[in-house]
């Protein structure tokens, strides 16, 4: 593995405040960052999440570079306690303040350098830096094909199975019981053939979508709605520190104030109610 630090490189520690501790960790790496694509290394541990990250940009010709600076966070395998931790990046070195609930870079001076151990990473192998928005992309339309997938089996195990009992009961004449046998085999093929494309299973789909991602920012719904023949329209609360990778992820939704919280936002599809 290639070892790469950027000279961007930016850290910091913070409190677990939800079921993703990355998700904190990434929206505030966005912010001191300026930008919404974000590589991350991190660590969690005790309550708190411990992370370097730098632009995805500076990735473009290196996209399967690691760091050796990750042994910095508390919680990684080869932390070696409280100190100062440095190593190389394109522009000189960088050093990383690391002690129990805080972390921070340096380049060149570091505070009151003689108050902690000084450690060296140059030579240790390096954790690979994760394309944070990109996974997390990857593994909602994962998760939500597979849901789909499941709740369309279990419809076409429970028509298998209802015809199959109706057959079990044994009153039904021999001619009825080939027409049944002729229909379970029918609705076997019809079974085989269902898949994402169908119009019942992209709204559960996009359903789940909207609800993870509005649930893992930390907000709520207060209405999703189908309407025959037309797109959805839904409405959520979420806070209002949410980047706009979060709108597009929820397909461009439209934002507004809150207006009754200045710390929200409506976001939605359709009339934001």
């Amino acid at each position: 593995m290639r070892h790469y630090t950027p000279s961007s490189v930016v850290g910091g520690c913070l409190p677990v405040g939800s079921p993703d501790p990355l998700e904190a960790a990434y929206h505030a790496a966005a912010t001191a960052l300026d930008t919404e694509a974000v590589h991350l290394v991190s660590t969690v541990l005790e309550g708190h999440v411990y992370y370097l990250a730098a632009p995805s940009a500076a990735f473009a010709s290196t996209p399967d570079a690691g760091t050796p600076l990750a042994a910095a966070l508390p919680g990684h395998p080869a932390y070696l306690g409280a100190g100062v931790y440095l190593a190389d990046t394109p522009d000189g070195l960088v050093y990383v303040v690391s002690r129990p609930e805080y972390l921070g870079v340096y380049a060149g001076d570091v505070p009151e350098p003689d108050a902690l151990p000084l450690h060296d990473l140059r030579d240790l192998d390096g954790e690979s830096w994760r394309p944070y928005r990109l996974a997390q992309e990857r593994a909602e339309r994962q998760h939500s094909q597979r849901l789909a997938h499941l709740g369309f089996a279990a419809i076409a195990a429970g028509l298998v199975l209802w015809a199959g009992l109706v057959l079990a009961n044994g009153w039904l004449s021999t001619k009825e019981a080939q027409a049944h046998h002729a229909a379970l085999r029918q609705m076997e093929q019809v079974a085989g053939q269902i898949d994402t494309r169908q119009p019942a299973l992209m709204q559960l789909a996009g359903l789940q979508h909207v609800a993870s991602t509005v649930m893992r920012g930390g907000g709520w719904i207060e209405f999703y709605r189908i309407e025959t023949g037309g797109a959805p329209r839904w409405s959520a609360v979420l806070p209002a520190w949410i980047t706009g990778d979060y709108l597009i992820q929820l397909g461009n939704a439209k934002a507004e104030r809150h207006p009754e919280n200045p710390s929200l936002i409506k976001v939605g599809i359709g009339d934001v109610e």
